[in-house]
């Protein structure tokens, strides 16, 4: 994804009016749904500039509100680069997470997340690691209907620690170093 459209989707959804917000309060109770687009920024290991980059990214993530202020949930994050074609056909990252989203103020739109689960990367066709991972982002609900609201939106994900094998499981004796930094924006039903 060329760096100058990652750009301008943030641009675009952090210029939002903010005027809607005032006609409709934040409020918040029962199930949840938000999924979000944009970029990411994925690495793979300590010398695999060959692979990684800025490209396209975004999540799903499912959930209920156990009170205005805190939010449970199910997410899945992913990161997809295209051909190269070259030797690096695609890469890919993803992750399944639970995850806990925490409105500091619950009159407003601003959230703070964490989240434990687990990730797998395929830096190339031939090559692929997972392990436990971690998370955490932030973002900002602007309300624009009573269930509805437009979300910009920060994730950072690790993987920790973990190697990268062959198909087949053949240890590559090269230490993962798998992380996902996403912005874009994000669609949430309350």
């Amino acid at each position: 994804m060329n760096r100058t459209i990652a750009i301008l989707i943030l641009a675009l959804a952090l210029s939002l009016p903010t005027a809607a917000e005032a006609q409709h309060p934040q409020t918040r109770q029962g199930f949840g749904i938000s999924f979000g687009l944009g970029a990411g920024t994925a690495g793979f290991c300590d010398g695999c500039d060959e692979v990684g980059g800025t490209e396209f990214s975004g999540y799903l993530r499912l959930g209920g509100y156990l009170t205005p202020s805190i939010f449970l949930a199910g997410e899945s994050n992913g990161w997809v680069a295209g051909s190269t074609g070259d030797e690096f056909d695609a890469s890919s990252m993803g992750a399944i997470m639970a995850v806990v989203q925490w409105y500091p103020m619950a009159d407003q739109g601003l959230y703070l997340k964490g989240g434990l689960g687990y990730s797998y990367a395929d830096p190339t066709t031939d090559i692929s690691t997972s392990g436990i991972a971690g998370s955490a982002g932030a973002g900002y609900d602007l309300r624009l209907g009573r269930n509805f609201a437009l979300t910009p939106y920060i994730n950072y994900l690790q993987q920790f620690g973990g190697t990268l094998s062959y198909t087949g499981g053949i240890d590559t004796g090269v230490d993962a170093k798998v992380h996902l930094f996403q912005f874009g924006l994000g669609f949430t039903w309350f």
